[in-house]
C-alpha cells in the first residue's frame, strides 16, 4: 500500500488534491521503478524530468487507500508509468508532473546507477544481517530484469549459495554450484549445473537435468569441462546487441498518437532475438482501433497484450508469419483505450536469416 499525503491545488477556482509519492523526494533510486502517485480529477497527465520532453502517465488505476481517507470521492484516480531510472543517469534530478500542461507536484530526488543505463550479464548476491529484524539474515540476489538487489530468503545463519545467481558467459562453475538464466525464444527459466562427479546438467521446465561429462552444447547454453572439474560458460542465447527489449520490463516505450501514424525500427541481431515495446495509448481514447504493420522480417509471432496489476497476461491479437518472402509483411489490430499495452515479437527461428531489419508502424484511429 502507498504512503497516503494530501496536496492541496488551486486550478480554475476548485480545489484538487493530487500527490506525486514516487520519486519521493530527497530519496535515492536506482533500477527499474515507476513514477506514481494519484490525483482526484486529471485531464491529461504528464511527468518531466530536468525540464526534458513530457512522457504520458496512465490515470485510472485503483487506490482505495485515497478514497477511505477521503481525500477523493473515488477510488480510481491513481496514475503511473514504468521508469528505467538509470536512463536519467548519476546525480540529482527533478521530476514535475502535469495536468494539461500545468504542474500540481515535484519531487528532487537522486539516481544511482552501476555505470550502465541497464547492466547485463551480471550476477551477485549477498546476506545481510539484523534485517528484516534484529537476529534474522536475508539473502539478496542481483536480478537483471527489474535491475535490482532482490530478496530471495530470510532465515537464521545464511551462507553464501551455491547458487552463483544469473549464468554470464565466461562464469566458471565448480563441482555443485549453478546458475539461472532465461531462454527468451521459448520463453522460460533453466538451470545450469556441475553436480559433484564433475559433470554438466541442464534443468528447465518440468524435466529432469540432462548431463554431460565433457560439454553441454544445446539451444539454451553452451558450456565445457575444465581438466580440474570445473565448467566455463561459453554461450547464452540472450543477445546483448538488442536495439529493443527482450522481456517486458526493458520494453522499448512506443508514445501513440490519436490519428497519427508512429513508426519504430528495428534489428533482429540472431534467430533466437524476441523483442517487446510498451504502447501507451493517451488520455481520452475509449474503444478506437489500434493497427500494427510489421515489414521486412520473417517473423514468427506477433502478438498484442494487455498486463493486468497482478501480471496477468490477456492476447487482444496476434498473427502468424511463417514466409521467408523478400519482403514479409504481417499486420494486426484490436480495439484499445485509454491504458498501456504490449506488442511482443517472435523471430522465425526455421528461417535462419541473422541480423535483418524490420519496420513498425502504429496507427491510433481519431
Amino acid at each position: 500500500m502507498f504512503p497516503l499525503m494530501l496536496g492541496l491545488l488551486l486550478i480554475g477556482g476548485v480545489a484538487h488534491a493530487a500527490t506525486l509519492e514516487i520519486p519521493t523526494p530527497q530519496t535515492t533510486l536506482s533500477g527499474i521503478g515507476v513514477v506514481s502517485g494519484w490525483k482526484c480529477a486529471a485531464g491529461d497527465l504528464t511527468v518531466r524530468f530536468d525540464g526534458g520532453p513530457p512522457l504520458p502517465l496512465v490515470w485510472g488505476s485503483e487506490r482505495k487507500d485515497v478514497r477511505d481517507a477521503g481525500a477523493c470521492d473515488q477510488a480510481n484516480v491513481g496514475f503511473v508509468t514504468i521508469m528505467n531510472w538509470g536512463n536519467l543517469g548519476d546525480g540529482q534530478h527533478t521530476a514535475v508532473v502535469y495536468d494539461d500542461g500545468v504542474e500540481f507536484d515535484r519531487s528532487t530526488f537522486d539516481v544511482v546507477t552501476t555505470g550502465e543505463a541497464f547492466l547485463r550479464n551480471a550476477a551477485g548476491q549477498c546476506v545481510v544481517e539484523d534485517f528484516p529484524a534484529p537476529g534474522e539474515e536475508a539473502r539478496f540476489i542481483w536480478n537483471q530484469a527489474t535491475q535490482h538487489m532482490e530478496l530471495a530468503e530470510v532465515g537464521d545463519d545464511l551462507a553464501v549459495s551455491a547458487t552463483q545467481g544469473a549464468c554470464v558467459v565466461g562464469m566458471i562453475l565448480q563441482p555443485e554450484q549453478s546458475c539461472t538464466a532465461y531462454y527468451g525464444h521459448e520463453g522460460y527459466d533453466f538451470t545450469f549445473s556441475v553436480d559433484q562427479f564433475s559433470y554438466g546438467c541442464l534443468a528447465y521446465l518440468d524435466e529432469g537435468p540432462p548431463c554431460e561429462p565433457e560439454a553441454m552444447w544445446r539451444s539454451e547454453i553452451g558450456a565445457e569441462r575444465n581438466q580440474n572439474g570445473s565448467w566455463t560458460i561459453a554461450r547464452l542465447a540472450d543477445p546483448t546487441s538488442d536495439d529493443h527489449g527482450d522481456t517486458l520490463e526493458t520494453a522499448t516505450v512506443v508514445h501513440l498518437v490519436s490519428g497519427e501514424r508512429v513508426i519504430e525500427t528495428g534489428r533482429f541481431s540472431e534467430w533466437y532475438d524476441d523483442e517487446y515495446f510498451v504502447l501507451h495509448v493517451p488520455a481520452g481514447v475509449q474503444g478506437r482501433a489500434l493497427a500494427i504493420f510489421v515489414r521486412g522480417a520473417p517473423l514468427g509471432y506477433a502478438t498484442l497484450l494487455q498486463v493486468a496489476a497482478d501480471g496477468t497476461r490477456t492476447t487482444l491479437a496476434d498473427e502468424g508469419r511463417m514466409s521467408p518472402d523478400p519482403i514479409p509483411t504481417l499486420s494486426l489490430s484490436a480495439s484499445v483505450s485509454t491504458g498501456t499495452y504490449y506488442l511482443f515479437l517472435d523471430y522465425a527461428d526455421y528461417w535462419d536469416v541473422p541480423d535483418t531489419p524490420y519496420e513498425i508502424t502504429f496507427q491510433l484511429d481519431n
